[in-house]
Order: structure tokens, then sequence, then C-alpha cells
């Protein structure tokens, strides 16, 4: 995922467009600005706000988009992803509870259709699926890292993210930090979870006495129950999955069946019209004759009417006339009868035909199943498995409980022999992040610093060993050299979130060597691994002269020039 475009809904907002590689937003204070003038106003951390409200971050008290609710504000970021895939993600500050996405939408299962709206829990999870293959929140536990979490690393722009390169804001809770960094690291996260459950038993088995040991049995009864059917529904679907058997065309079959049947409703719609029809012509040609002019006549006679010759001509001729109209007539409904007995044949011969086929069609349906639904019932069958592992635990750890501190003790002392273990054989892989974070500090101070991962009584442990320790600058680069190892680790692995980005914050008391060595490394960190670096910083705080010194020219890196000029020259266009 990369960052191709931040818009707003407003006509004074700067827009800005990313490149690959760095990308720097420069705050650089104008021959016209007055010596009261102050950049901290001009945008560099509102821009990290905006790309954060984007991906499902919320609005905190103190933020400058905290001043703009009420004001009709929408923020649009534009997303790219592999193959040309592309989303626009919309989301206005006043109705922050809807995300407004278009572009390839269903070709990244993100919705059904595009343009389409979800709510942030609905996109952050997508996004923590995309990014980090984190289970969708049906299944996921109470100790999982979340998306927004892990964000927190690769976009740190509020002073508190800069503390600890383990921790994203201030009083994070341990066993987040465990879990978030054991993931981000490529370490087991699930035992750092596990970790954290026993603290909570431990917890539990010290205030429990013998009413709470008696509800324990019941809701480890309970719990018994629920896997059993939850198993049940388990094998229930796995066995659907291996009868099933795949049409590629079911949708089109389907959509088929159904235009058949709409033919053959129109079709059963006429044969019942021109069967009253024919009713209608068959009675009107058994009583459709000429009248007789002699018998007329007579009855003329008998009463006395005598006509003469003239007149006796001219009925004759009517009569003629009649007779004429009549034997027309019986042609025209003779005719009629024919030509309708031929279309329903013809129509009831296409009824049968229609029926044939949907009949086919029907039984075909019965026998087979569409791709998405296998696709369906092999998620479904996911989250079965799922929901029966965390009722397994549940009970094992209900059992545990009830077995006593002994057992837990016990426990404890395993979990922390696998946690060890997990690092043990995961070292190799991970010491690319430990040698990345290193590196960084040899480039920057010329010695060498480490990122130390280890096992104690309370789970993983994470610290760095820096040169210089206590030295406020090189705090802030054991934070830089961090974010910058694990972020090269995911994109080696075209996976994370594709971008890093800091603020000026993180080079507060670096010089400018160390600070022209780390952005140079930043540069080609991004270009070997292809992911963006996003820096916002002030013209005065950039070791342009340094990094000249290094073949960079940061102007070819600058998507955006931020000014404090007056008003507009800020990113929002306004003073806020």
């Amino acid at each position: 995922m990369k960052l191709v475009s931040l818009n707003a809904n407003k006509d004074h907002f700067r827009e800005v467009q990313f490149r690959d590689g760095l990308n720097v937003v420069l705050a650089e204070r104008t021959e016209a600005s007055k010596d009261t003038d102050s950049r901290n106003g001009v945008g560099k951390t509102t821009l990290f706000q905006i790309i954060d409200f984007c991906l499902g971050g919320r609005v905190r008290k103190g933020d400058s988009l905290e001043k703009l609710q009420g004001s009709d504000w929408e923020f649009t970021l534009r997303l790219s992803f592999e193959h040309g895939r592309q989303l626009t993600v919309t989301r206005a500050l006043d109705d922050s509870g809807t995300i407004r996405l278009l572009g390839d939408v269903v070709e990244l299962r993100v919705g059904d259709t595009s343009p389409a709206s979800i709510g942030p829990k609905a996109w952050t999870g997508w996004l923590g699926g995309r990014c980090f293959q984190l289970r969708t929140d049906a299944i996921r536990g109470e100790y999982d890292p979340t998306f927004r979490r892990l964000f927190g690393h690769f976009l740190r722009f509020r002073a508190e993210a800069y503390v600890s390169p383990f921790e994203t804001f201030g009083k994070q809770p341990p066993h987040q930090v465990q879990a978030d960094n054991a993931i981000l690291l490529g370490l087991d996260w699930r035992l750092a979870a596990e970790w954290q459950r026993w603290k909570d038993r431990g917890k539990a088995l010290g205030v429990l006495g013998k009413n709470d040991l008696d509800e324990l049995g019941e809701r480890l009864g309970e719990l018994e129950s629920q896997r059993v059917r939850s198993e049940a529904q388990r094998r229930r679907l796995a066995e659907q999955i291996e009868n099933f058997e795949v049409l590629p065309e079911y949708r089109e079959v389907e959509r088929r069946t159904n235009d058949v049947t709409g033919q053959m409703q129109v079709l059963a719609n006429a044969i019942t019209v021109n069967t009253r029809l024919l009713n209608l012509y068959r009675g009107q040609l058994a009583t459709e004759h000429a009248d007789d002019s002699e018998a007329v006549l007579s009855t003329f006679e008998e009463a006395g009417v005598v006509f003469g010759e003239a007149l006796t001509r001219s009925v004759e001729e009517i009569f003629a006339f009649h007779a004429e109209v009549a034997k027309n007539r019986r042609e025209y409904l003779a005719t009629e009868v024919a030509r309708v007995e031929r279309e329903q044949t013809e129509k009831r011969e296409e009824l049968e035909w229609l029926e044939t086929q949907r009949r086919n069609d029907l039984q075909l349906l019965a026998t087979h199943g569409a791709l998405d639904d296998f696709a369906q019932l092999q998620q479904r069958l996911g989250s079965a498995a799922a929901a029966t592992e965390a009722l397994t635990r549940q009970i094992e750890e209900l059992r545990e409980i009830r077995k006593g501190k002994a057992a837990l003790k016990v426990a404890q002392v395993d979990l922390q022999q696998r946690t060890a273990l997990d690092v043990e054989q995961r070292l190799p892989t991970i010491a690319s992040i430990l040698e990345d974070f290193s590196e960084t500090f040899e480039q920057a101070y010329g010695e060498a610093a480490d990122l130390v991962v280890d096992v104690g009584e309370a789970g993983y442990q994470f610290r760095v060993s820096l040169p210089r320790q206590g030295s406020h600058g090189v705090g802030k680069v054991g934070v830089f050299a961090y974010d910058l190892a694990i972020t090269n680790s995911w994109a080696r692995q075209n996976q994370g979130v594709g971008f890093l980005g800091h603020d000026s914050v993180v080079f507060d008391g670096v010089d400018e060597r160390q600070k022209s060595a780390v952005i140079s490394r930043a540069i080609q960190s991004a270009d070997d691994n292809g992911f963006q670096y996003i820096l916002t910083i002030n013209s005065d705080d950039l070791p342009a002269a340094e990094l000249a010194a290094h073949s960079v020219d940061i102007s070819k890196f600058t998507v955006r020039t931020l000014t404090d000029a007056d008003p507009t020259g800020g990113l929002l266009g306004i003073r806020v």
C-alpha cells in the first residue's frame, strides 16, 4: 500500500501529491514572514493527523483537526496497491462514522460495490488483514494486536510517540507493548497474549473463594457444551466442503434460470389470452349466417303487406349484400382461428422447451455450488475452527485455575520455556532487523547499538542499548532506527503499511551530521525496499549542506512547501 495524494473539499486546501521513496513536506520561513510568525501552525503535524484520520484514527482533544469540526471539512486520501489497483478514501470530520470508498473496492475485497460506505471498525479490520494478516473481528481475542496500534509504529506524530521505540502512546499497557512488538519483529504474538491471560488468572486465583469455585464449575460445564456444538458445526462445514462441487458458471446459470422463469410467465399469460380469444372467435363463427330474403317477404305477405316489384328487388339486393358480408366475416373468423391455433401450438412448444431447459438448470444448481459460496464455506469453516480452539483454550484455562496456584506456576514455567524457544528459533529470521538497527547507529555515530529481544518472568522483553546512553538526541535516533528496521523487514516481504512517517520531533537534539546520516539511510532503504518515507520538517532544521555533501538534493524530494507568510501558505489554507 502506498500514498498517492491527499486532498480536501475546500479550494484553499493545498493538495499533496506523494512520490516513491523520500517525501519531504517542508515548512519554510519566507522573507515576508514576521518575527512573530510561527511555523508550528502551517500544517506539518496536521498532514499526519489527516492521514491517520483517513486510515481509521480518531480526532483527539487538542488536535488541529478538532478546531475544524462543525465546518463541513472532509478529506480524501488516495491509496495504491499491487497490480495498479487504487482506493479513494473519503472521511468527513462531522460524519466520522462513515468512510466512503471509491475505486477497486470489489477487486480488493473491501466491499461488494463501488462506491461503498463502511464504518471505521470494518475499515481498520480490512487494513489489519491486508497489511499485517490480523484475524478478523469475529475471531479476534481480547489481547490480539490491532491495526490501529501497529500503525502507530509507522506514523509517529505526537510527542508521546517518541518516548520509546516500543510504545506509541503514553501509559501503553505492557501486554499491548509485548504483543505489538512481537508481531512487528516476527515473533509469535500469541504467546504474548497468553502471558497476559496467565496474569489475569493469577489475579483471579488470589481472590477466589468457595462460591467462586462453584461458579467456575458451572461455567466450565457451559463451555464444554458450547464446545461440543461448535465442534459439531465445524465437522458439518468440513463435510460440506468435502462434498462441494464447484460450478464456475453457477451465477450465470442462476441468472439464466431466473430469465427463463420470466419468459415462461410471459408465454403462459399469452397462451391464456389466446385461449379466450379462440373461444370468442369460435362462438362468433358458429352463430354467423346470412338472413333468408324469401322468409322475410313471406312473413310480410302473411301479415297482409304486399310489396311492389321494384321494392321487392331492392330488398333482395340488400339481403345479397348482407350475405356477402356474412360470408366475408366467416372467412375472417376462420382465418383468425387458424392463426391463433398455430400461435398457440408454437407458444406451447416454446413453453415446453423452456420448461425442459429450466428443469435441467435447476437440477444443475441443486447438485453444484458457486465458487463464492465455496469460499464463504471455507471462511465459515475457519471461523468455526477458531471458535472451537478459543473455547478449548478457555476450558483449559478454567481447569488450570480450578487446579490452583501450583498448576499456574507449572504452566507459567512451561510458557516461559515456549517463549524462549520461540525467540531462539526465530532469531535467524529477526537477525536482519537487529543488524539493521545497529547499522543505523554505526552510520550516524560511528558506534554500534543493540536491539535486545529477551524473555523474562513476564514474557517477551524488548530494550535498546545505545551509545552515549542518556543523550536526548540518541534516544530519538533509537526510535528512528527501530521504525526503519521494522519497516524494511515488512517491505521486504511485500507486506506492512508501505510507508513510514516521522515529523521533526524525531530529530530533537540530533546534530546536523547525524540528521544527514539517518535521512540518507532512510532514502536508501526506501529505494531498496520499495516503501515511502515521509518527513515533515522546518527548513532551518534540515541539514541541507550535510545532505548536499552526500549528493542529496532535497528539492527533488520536496512534495509540498508550507510557509508562514500568510494563512494561505499553510496546508489548510487558513489559520486555525
